[in-house]
């Protein structure tokens, strides 16, 4: 019989390799259909870029290109390790190259085929090189073109960097988030929602005393004595003087029910709602919740 410890690591490589198979299809789709809209369309959502050095579309790029990851994660209930971590990051990097390799073999001089003529990386200098920047003001469908640059040489790199690091991005941002969210170990699943509750108040001082009996309830398990003092505060509707809120979350696993529940409180800043970190407090319970 295995070792507990080595059944574990190979149960967890095993759902690594299910979930990387997820991400490097929607990474090769993401290429391929990039690539099929530069050549037919002449647009380049990859290297669409505000104010000349955020890569909003290579973050779209890796998005799109690391969906597969986010859903195999959550089809197959698997928490991303470290190792599927570094397999997100190559296969982001590989989306930039692969939609360079195909324009790549697909390209042709006077009907010969570049790629007959020069290697790969040849070809991806000369474009790096030749590479220029077009300036537009609008939404990008109506993007009306107000000046261009002349080929950017050696500076083309860092254009093409930018670019990368957008992909990179883009492709990790899942990771993140999956690594953040509530997880159930033994079921290996992620929680389901369950239901949550927001409240409002413009008084500082009265939320800061609720809040700390609220969690002096939660830290000795008493959970329906915690929410039922976060009912007794506040609002729900929100007025304008509200400039302050306090939020119960309740997920559970459908599984083996196991609860989680989570209160927090966010301060208004400009139009959004910011966590206050020391404010917070969340964990498991074997209570049945309802909110």
């Amino acid at each position: 019989m295995p070792e507990p410890g080595l059944a574990a690591d190979s149960r967890k490589a095993g759902e690594d390799i299910r979930v990387a198979l997820c991400g490097l299809v929607t990474s090769f789709l993401t290429a391929l259909i990039l690539w099929f809209v530069e050549e037919r369309f002449g647009f380049a959502l990859y290297t669409w870029m505000f104010w000349s050095i955020i890569p909003v579309g290579a973050l779209l790029s890796g998005f799109a290109g690391a969906s597969g990851y986010c859903a195999g994660s959550v089809c197959f209930g698997h928490r991303p390790t470290r190792l599927l971590l570094l397999n997100i990051v190559v296969a982001s990097l590989a989306t930039f190259f692969l939609i360079n390799y195909l324009s790549y073999i697909t390209l042709q001089v006077e009907g010969k085929r570049v790629s007959d003529y020069m290697p790969f990386w040849s070809y991806l200098d000369i474009a790096i090189r030749s590479t220029t920047m077009v300036f537009r003001y609008g939404v990008v469908v109506e993007a009306v073109k107000f000046g261009s640059t002349e080929e950017l040489g050696s500076f083309g790199y860092v254009v093409s960097l930018l670019q990368i690091l957008g992909f990179t991005a883009g492709g990790f941002s899942y990771y993140a988030y999956l690594v953040s969210q509530p997880y159930c170990e033994k079921c290996s699943r992620y929680l389901s929602r369950k239901g949550k509750q927001v409240r409002y108040t413009g008084d500082g001082g009265g939320l800061q005393a609720a809040t700390a009996r609220v969690f002096e309830f939660l830290k000795s398990d008493a959970i329906a004595s915690a929410i039922q003092q976060y009912k007794e505060f506040g609002t729900p509707q929100h007025q304008k003087e509200n400039h302050l809120r306090s939020v119960v979350e309740v997920r559970y696993c459908k599984k083996c029910s196991k609860h989680w529940v989570k209160f927090f409180v966010e301060k208004k800043s400009g139009d959004n709602w910011k966590e206050i970190s020391e404010l917070t407090v969340a964990g498991f319970t074997q209570q049945v919740v309802n909110i």
